[in-house]
């Protein structure tokens, strides 16, 4: 397109626009005349679904409005079909004209506002005029919150999928290991402190039993009057388990039997772990001025548990 073409393009585009808002206008100041009060311009960009500034810019011809606005536009102030579709012709003419230009066209009620200078927007009158249509001028105001058609953000696109952060998974799994063992550190050695604290000490306990005078020892009956059976006692022992018991004492020991000097005796324990052993079942002792005591150990071999020490 040559220079004096295109000048004469936007001349008859500018023309064209003014005659649609020329229109407009004519169509706005019939509804005033047909209902006895202006026209409420935030009302009607609320249904337009556009900003107050965007009906000023379309009533002085500085924007071209959509094909969708428009019709609401008309319809809003009560066009007939006949204008209706001789405006929208005429604003299809201007957009066809202005498809190879810079200029923007509004987008329609979704579409983003183009805001325009700053214009004067005189008091609405509550009876306008006979002789003349009033002169529309727009004003900069800031739009009210209702007014402005609802925004949505756009959804958003799907895409492959983000990588996974390995340092994050990795501290993840670190902090997991960490706590597990913390939490079995604390049980096992919970239990453990039970077992090892929560329940009693084994203890043996003897005394000296019924007098064993005359009875047969090892190799010669017993005479001295201080012979006597030792009673042996197992307290807080397994349950169910068998122990060897064996007398020891500090003098009088004979060399024939085993290392204490006398022979070793199987004592067995109940369901609570105590275990009972007196008279001819067990070890007698004849010697005075001495001390005897027992010796516990077990088959599965536990560790020796000593008795309390008995002055004879």
């Amino acid at each position: 397109m040559t220079p004096g073409h295109e000048a004469n393009s936007t001349t008859s585009r500018e023309d064209l626009m003014a005659g649609l808002a020329r229109d407009l206008r004519r169509l706005v100041h019939l509804a005033e005349r047909r209902t006895g009060h202006a026209v409420d311009k935030s009302a009607l960009a609320r249904r337009m679904c556009v900003s107050r500034n965007s009906v000023y810019a379309y009533l002085d011809g500085r924007r071209l409005p959509s094909v969708a606005v428009l019709d609401v536009m008309l319809r809003e102030l009560g066009a007939s079909a006949d204008e209706r579709l001789k405006l929208g012709g005429a604003r299809d003419a201007i957009a066809d004209l202005r498809h190879r230009d810079s200029e923007l066209i509004d987008s329609g009620p979704t579409g983003p506002e183009l805001t325009g200078p700053e214009h004067t927007e005189p008091a609405d009158s509550a009876a306008p005029a006979e002789h003349s249509p009033p002169a529309y001028r727009s004003v900069q105001e800031p739009t009210p919150a209702a007014s402005r058609p609802p925004t949505q953000d756009p959804a958003p696109e799907a895409g492959p999928e983000p990588p996974l952060d390995r340092r994050r998974l990795s501290n993840r799994a670190r902090w997991l290991i960490l706590t597990g063992t913390v939490v079995v550190l604390v049980v096992g050695l919970g239990l453990a402190g039970w077992s090892f604290w929560g329940r009693p000490t084994p203890t043996v306990v003897i005394h000296k039993g019924v007098s064993a005078v005359g009875r047969p020892g090892t190799h010669h009956p017993c005479t001295d009057p201080s012979c006597a059976y030792v009673n042996i006692r197992l307290e807080h022992f397994k349950p169910h388990h068998t122990y060897l018991a064996t007398c020891k004492s500090t003098g009088g020991m004979d060399p024939l039997e085993n290392r204490s000097g006398f022979a070793s005796r199987r004592i067995s324990t109940d369901h609570k772990g105590n275990g009972t052993l007196a008279g001819s079942a067990s070890c007698l002792w004849g010697y005075q001025a001495t001390q005897l005591w027992v010796t516990v150990e077990s088959i599965d071999g536990i560790p020796p548990i000593n008795s309390n020490r008995v002055d004879w």
